[in-house]
């Protein structure tokens, strides 16, 4: 049997991926199951995982990801011609492919062919509902129940990023001691994590020179009575992680891939001088908080007026 998982919402394919696991042992108690990773492994491993059979098993699950990455190869080509459909009928070998696109020549290949699919896009607004669910079912699964509001607060303060709120869920979860997850604890453990997210889009509205959006960003962050210094600092902090990631080869940057790729994506269009000028501004701003002369409020208010 054959299925195919594709899409750029990479936590809903783990999710996924974990439910078949979990059928599939139920199933097959006595199964095998392996992992293939295009990017690690070579076109050989993969024959010889769904080649090689072994007599004390029931059945066979793999999961191959990115195999599109050697759709073109010789090998690969003899595979479907000879065993593709041969596995697609086969009772005892589960396999499914992990692709983190949502197009490429080896799915339009698969859906063509009526391999059995499930497509994940990436979480949005429109999918509050379905994220809303999703939330309710990974509290559930430890034990821990949280309410539609809970559930909708802490979508409010992460965002749509699935990976993120799963670890802020776990956090949450650990930190409820076995009772219901309640909004005071959400907003008290995740705020910290919303205000960096509401600064790092302060702070790329402010590299951008978008004056209206920024002030409305500030403007929003004092009405829900965040602390000017926090704001000031974090600021700053984040201004001068865009310069240093500008300036500095990668090898010597020790942010988290995720948020190395993130500030790439957001500054490219910005030259290394535009993003000194508006730290050095800031740094200005700075200068004046230390001798008394503004708070943190009319520094940030002030520092607006100058982009």
């Amino acid at each position: 049997m054959i299925q195919l998982l594709y899409g750029k919402n990479d936590f809903l394919l783990h999710l996924e991926k974990q439910r078949i696991k979990k059928n599939f042992l139920r199933k097959f108690p006595s199964s095998s199951i392996f992992s293939f990773d295009s990017q690690e492994n070579d076109l050989a491993d993969f024959f010889s995982l769904y080649r090689e059979r072994d007599i004390f098993s029931q059945g066979k699950l793999i999961f191959s990801k990115d195999f599109s990455l050697f759709f073109q190869e010789k090998e690969v080509k003899e595979f479907f011609q000879k065993d593709f459909f041969k596995i697609k009928e086969d009772k005892n070998i589960f396999l499914v492919f992990l692709e983190l696109a949502e197009k490429n020549k080896f799915i339009d290949f698969c859906l063509r062919e009526g391999v059995k699919n499930k497509f994940f896009k990436t979480f949005s607004e429109k999918d509050r509902n379905f994220l809303l669910k999703v939330i309710c079912e990974l509290a559930k699964e430890k034990g821990i129940e949280i309410g539609s509001a809970e559930a909708n607060l802490l979508i409010d303060l992460i965002g749509y990023d699935g990976w993120q709120i799963k670890n802020e869920l776990e956090k949450l979860i650990t930190l409820s001691e076995g009772k219901k997850i309640s909004q005071e604890l959400i907003y008290n453990s995740c705020r910290f994590f919303y205000l960096s997210k509401e600064i790092f889009s302060l702070a790329e509205k402010i590299i951008g020179r978008n004056k209206k959006e920024a002030s409305f960003l500030l403007a929003k962050l004092f009405y829900l009575g965040e602390d000017p210094a926090k704001i000031f600092n974090l600021l700053l902090k984040q201004i001068k992680n865009f310069s240093r990631i500008k300036f500095l080869p990668e090898r010597e940057l020790s942010f988290n891939r995720f948020y190395l790729k993130k500030i790439k994506s957001q500054t490219f269009s910005y030259s290394l001088a535009d993003i000194l000028k508006i730290y050095r501004q800031l740094s200005k701003e700075d200068i004046y908080l230390k001798t008394s002369l503004l708070t943190y409020q009319e520094a940030l208010i002030d520092f607006l007026r100058t982009i």
